[in-house]
């Protein structure tokens, strides 16, 4: 009868030397090799017992022969198994230390979450104070919350009486200027197998599958007629919601896709080009219709962004916008009300502000304050410039020209109002770089570096932390005290493939990207940094939709299928997929007025702007 059973201790004699069988060591549970003995019957339950006695029944001895070569006079002893020395068996803590244990690591990590206070909110008591206020809030939201929670985190300043003349600004719009009425009509298919056809410059409500479809909800599909480029909020309203989309419109060749030739001359990154482009203003309330068309000769708009304003500044227009032109400058100008059902279209002819450079292009622009505006440069440097200067000799000369990076300045990003003083910028050159620019002429900028490039930037006062990209899919935030904090716990969204733009706002502190994979994302980074260490495997960001194209059927499918997501390993190169050119979400903002701050915009490469709210 053969049976399987642990084995016997055996030791061997070699000389002097005794060598034990480490079959039967604690040191390697598992690992028993199968003992066939067919001259024994053994019952299996006498062996187990006597396993956890420590006796065997018999002992086996072995005969010692001391080495004349020994010195020593002491008596031999014959060897058995209850004195031969054995390997020490794995020591368990007894209960009592075990929970003594588990205390200090407790205590471990509560120490670990006030570093990571001190992190993020500072040394101070009252930022602390405020950082906890801020956990307690949104520590646990993990996608939708509710509207009386959602308030203005920062306060901007007043914005002084500019005096823009308005009426100088535009012209008539002769016909044909705007090129976006050419552009292809979108059949678009939702997950449910409902078709939609949008004309150019036209929208339809949106109703997310699987949702109430009876609740009342802004969410809307624009088609733009061109590839979008930029969307912008503007701030300050309370009522309608105003939405800048700009477009490149220079040359529409595909009348399937709406995309540019290869060879377009707008698309080269260190040459300025003018030609014409296109700002649509569209109007909410709640449900799009557009109001305004913009255009002009100076290249398509790459980036805008609004003036900040509070919510209970008076104003007389719908803002102050400022624009990156392909033809190298920065124009500001005063976007006007327009109260009537009809669009109206007008032609920028001479903005407030326009700030250019002889020696270099424009790139990328943020906000430094109510009237001042830091911009990139394709020469790596950055610029400052104060729209409110009207001396003539003065107005158009840079407060300082910083050299930062070794190529093009891809995008930036200010810390105002929070870190006024604080610019973070990134470029193609591997870097992402912290400036600090309350001191220009003594100013040293603190490196970053990155895995691949970062086409996007943005600042989330929440946390006081910069957002960028680490690996090209993966989008973190750094805090300012920390930039080279380059952990699991700063991750707060990924795609499949690059991440190319990220949004951010003063009324949550949800941060949203978008894919050149056709994602929109959304993760909560307060609930990703500002939770104990134990709880840190439970966060999941939320895929909001996807967004997908048939070449075969020349057809779009949005699809609304809401779920979460964790951080895996990274995905492997051979089974990456190539997702066609015109799904790549280029542009997401929040709105950041306090009424509609749960509303965000995503602008599309095909022409699309999904327009959604998640509260």
């Amino acid at each position: 009868m053969t049976r399987s059973r642990r084995p016997r201790p055996s030791y061997v004699m070699e000389g002097d030397d005794f060598a034990g069988d480490d079959s039967d060591s604690d040191f390697n549970p598992g690992i028993e090799p199968t003992v066939e003995d067919d001259d024994m019957d053994v019952d299996v339950n006498e062996v187990k017992a006597e396993e956890e006695d420590g006796n065997y029944g018999d002992e086996m001895e072995v005969d010692y022969v001391p080495s004349k070569s020994s010195k020593s006079k002491t008596k031999a002893v014959k060897p058995t198994l209850k004195n031969t020395p054995r390997k020490m068996p794995v020591k368990k803590i007894p209960t009592t230390k075990a929970a003594a244990a588990n205390k200090e690591n407790g205590e471990d990590r509560k120490v670990a979450l006030k570093d990571r206070f001190n992190l993020f909110y500072g040394f101070d008591e009252a930022s602390r104070v405020k950082g906890n206020a801020i956990r307690q809030t949104w520590g646990n939201v993990t996608y939708a919350w509710g509207k009386n929670i959602m308030t203005p985190n920062v306060t901007f300043e007043t914005p002084p009486d500019l005096k823009v003349n308005v009426a100088e600004q535009f012209g008539t719009a002769e016909k044909g200027d705007d090129l976006t009425t050419l552009g292809p009509s979108m059949s678009l298919l939702n997950s449910t197998g409902e078709e939609t056809t949008l004309a150019p410059k036209t929208s339809s409500s949106w109703k997310a599958s699987g949702g109430d479809q009876d609740a009342p909800n802004p969410a809307s599909v624009i088609n733009a007629g061109a590839p979008v480029s930029s969307v912008a909020w503007a701030y300050g309203h309370t009522v309608a919601q105003y939405l800048a989309v700009s477009t490149l419109n220079s040359s529409l060749s595909d009348s399937t896709t709406g995309l540019p030739e290869s060879t377009d001359p707008t698309f080269k990154a260190f040459a300025c080009n003018t030609g014409p482009g296109t700002i649509q203003i569209w109007k909410f309330s709640p449900q799009p219709s557009l109001n305004q068309v913009f255009t002009f000769d100076f290249g398509f708009a790459s980036e805008m962004a609004f003036q900040p304003r509070n919510q209970d500044d008076a104003r007389d227009s719908v803002g102050l916008l400022a624009s990156v032109f392909q033809d190298g400058s920065v124009r500001v100008f005063e976007v006007p009300y327009n109260n009537n059902d009809e669009p109206v279209h007008m032609t920028l002819k001479a903005p407030y502000r326009t700030f250019m450079l002889a020696s270099s292009k424009a790139t990328c622009l943020c906000w430094r304050g109510p009237t001042v505006i830091v911009v990139g440069y394709t020469d790596g440097k950055i610029a400052e410039f104060d729209i409110s200067d009207t001396d003539d000799e003065t107005a158009l000369i840079p407060s300082y020209f910083l050299p930062i990076h070794s190529t093009y300045v891809a995008s930036i990003a200010c810390g105002y109002p929070v870190d006024s003083h604080l610019v973070f910028s990134s470029s193609p050159d591997g870097f992402c770089k912290l400036t600090d620019v309350s001191d220009a002429r003594h100013t040293r900028a603190i490196n970053l570096r990155v895995i691949d490039y970062t086409p996007a930037v943005a600042y989330q006062s929440h946390v006081s932390s910069f957002t960028c990209l680490e690996d090209s899919e993966t989008v973190r935030v750094l805090p300012t005290r920390q930039l080279n904090l380059y952990k699991s716990l700063t991750s707060v969204t990924r795609h499949q493939t690059h991440a190319m733009s990220v949004g951010t706002s003063i009324n949550h502190p949800f941060v949203i990207s978008g894919g050149s994979d056709g994602t929109v994302a959304m993760g909560n980074c307060v609930r990703r940094v500002m939770v104990g260490a134990r709880y840190t495997h439970s966060y999941a960001f939320t895929i909001l939709w996807r967004f997908e194209y048939s070449k075969k059927e020349n057809r779009y499918r949005l699809f609304d299928g809401l779920r979460s997501d964790g951080f895996v390993k990274a995905t492997n190169s051979k089974n990456r997929v190539t997702f066609p050119e015109n799904v790549t979400v280029t542009s997401v903002q929040w709105n950041n007025n306090a009424a509609t701050g749960g509303w965000y915009a995503a602008g599309l490469t095909s022409g699309l702007v999904r327009v959604d709210c998640v509260v």
